[in-house]
C-alpha cells in the first residue's frame, strides 16, 4: 500500500465519480448509493442515531426513511443555488446556508446532529466549495487559525459550528496563498489538517 494519504485516493475518486455521474437526487438507487457509501466511508452514517428514534433498522432505514426523505427534499434546488459559485469570502454565506439546510434535513431523518455527514456529502458533490468537517479537522483548524474573520450571513441561516470551521479553513487558505502557495481547495486543506 502506498504511504500517506495516496492509498485512499482511489476510494475517494470512486465517490467523486459517483457524485459526478449521478449529481441529482431523484433516482432512488443513486441517492441510496451516495448517502450509504459516503456516510460509511467517512464514519458518519446517517443511521447512527436511528435506533434511539424508533426508526426502521439497517437497510430498511435507508429504503423506507432516508432515501424517500432525500428524494422528496429540495436538495437539488439548494445545490443549484451554487451553480457558477467559486470559493470566496463573499460566497461563504451561500455555502453555509446550503450546508445548514442539508444538516437540518439529515438531522430530521436520523434524529441527531448530522453536520459532519452533510459536509462530506456536499463535498463529494461540490469538492471546490465544501470543507470536510470532523473532530480531527476541527482541532487542526483551531490550532492554525484562532480568530477567523466574521462573515455577514445576509439573512441566511448557518450551523454555528460548521460556520466557525469554514471561516478557520478560509483563514488557513488565505495564509497559504499569502505565503506563495498554490490555490488550496477543500481537499488540500483536509490533507494539511490530517498531516498528509
Amino acid at each position: 500500500m502506498r504511504e500517506g494519504r495516496a492509498g485512499w485516493d482511489l476510494g475517494n475518486a470512486v465517490l467523486y465519480d459517483l457524485c459526478r455521474q449521478h449529481p441529482g437526487h431523484l433516482d432512488t438507487d443513486a441517492v441510496l448509493a451516495k448517502v450509504w457509501l459516503i456516510g460509511r466511508a467517512y464514519a458518519a452514517p446517517i443511521e447512527r442515531c436511528a435506533r434511539s428514534t424508533g426508526a426502521p433498522r439497517n437497510e430498511q432505514f435507508y429504503t423506507e426513511r432516508a432515501v424517500p426523505a432525500i428524494v422528496a427534499s429540495p436538495l437539488d434546488a439548494w445545490l443549484e443555488r451554487l451553480t457558477g459559485v467559486a470559493l470566496t469570502w463573499e460566497s461563504v454565506p451561500d455555502i453555509l446556508s446550503v450546508h445548514h439546510d442539508l444538516t437540518v434535513l439529515f438531522t430530521r431523518i436520523s434524529g441527531c446532529a448530522q453536520r459532519s455527514l452533510a459536509s462530506k456529502y456536499l463535498h463529494f458533490h461540490r469538492p471546490d466549495l465544501f470543507f470536510l468537517y470532523d473532530s480531527r479537522a476541527t482541532e487542526a483548524a483551531r490550532k492554525k487559525c484562532v480568530t477567523p474573520r466574521p462573515v455577514e450571513m445576509r439573512g441566511l441561516e448557518a450551523d454555528s459550528e460548521y460556520s466557525l470551521f469554514v471561516r478557520r479553513c478560509m483563514c488557513v487558505r488565505d495564509a497559504l496563498r499569502a505565503a506563495g502557495g498554490d490555490l488550496h481547495d477543500p481537499r488540500a486543506i483536509d490533507r494539511l489538517f490530517l498531516g498528509y
